[in-house]
């Protein structure tokens, strides 16, 4: 377990302040409070599973906090396992999780698959890394979208394209690998990531050169609005959160993926 006990020796919070308290020193300091029984290993994991039962909703807005503070958040996504961050994400995404009942559907399985797809990209990374940095992105972009009420394939689109921008590389790569994933037929998936790549294959198709060529000659007006992959939300990122930039990838076309669909 991470953090050592800290403050002075007074009156322990009682009721739902004290793992409330507990949890957030944690996560914003890598600390315990002096009262914390630290010969407990999983007192952290046990601190969120009563966090989940007792105080859902005093979780969920200090959840939001983290997520606009971002290190708490990374240090929860370094911390705990899938099972406590799937739990976390239907806490800041609750319209996500109750507009899909599919088991595939569960957050962990797209982690799953978007992690497979980015090893391909970075064989010698480490895997744990790759699959902390998707985590947290995923429960960052959650908590800045849940508002907005967005659809899952359209949550599952745009967490995409800020995944290309988190690890630098262009939207169609990644869409292709993430495609390639699927098609090897190694993992479980359903109809949600595949909605989400079909809307990118066509945006992509209907943002080409020539297709904008082809509707000119036609003497159609190209004036959808936003460019290919505007997110839901305009998110405030740091400069190594930064969001994607368009470039020559988007005009590439992949083979397979007609066939796909």
């Amino acid at each position: 377990m991470q953090g050592e006990p800290q403050g002075k020796p007074g009156r322990a919070p009682s009721g739902e302040s004290s793992p409330l308290e507990l949890f957030a020193l944690f996560a914003r300091t890598g600390t315990l409070s002096w009262w914390a029984d630290t010969t407990r290993t999983k007192l952290l994991e046990e601190t969120l599973e009563q966090l989940l039962r007792e105080a859902p909703e005093r979780l969920r807005l200090l959840l939001q906090q983290f997520v606009r503070e971002r290190r708490p958040l990374r240090r929860i996504v370094n911390h705990y396992g899938d099972d406590g961050l799937s739990a976390l994400f239907d806490l800041l995404a609750p319209s996500l999780a109750r507009t899909v009942s599919s088991p595939s559907w569960q957050i962990q399985c797209q982690i799953d698959l978007l992690q497979e797809a980015l090893q391909n990209q970075f064989p010698s990374r480490d895997r744990a890394r790759i699959r902390s940095r998707i985590w947290y992105r995923t429960l960052c972009f959650a908590g800045l979208v849940e508002s907005e009420r967005p659809e899952p394939p359209v949550f599952l689109r745009d967490l995409l394209l800020q995944l290309a921008a988190t690890f630098e590389i262009d939207h169609a790569t990644l869409i292709s690998d993430v495609a390639s994933v699927i098609c090897a037929g190694n993992l479980h998936t359903d109809n949600v990531i595949r909605d989400a790549l079909e809307m990118l294959h066509h945006e992509v198709q209907a943002k080409s050169p020539r297709r904008r060529s082809a509707n000119s000659l036609a003497g159609i007006s190209d004036d959808s609005g936003a460019e290919i992959g505007q997110p839901v939300s305009n998110l405030d990122f740091g400069d190594d959160d930064r969001l994607y930039i368009d470039n020559a990838g988007l005009t590439i076309l992949w083979p397979f993926l007609g066939h796909f669909f």
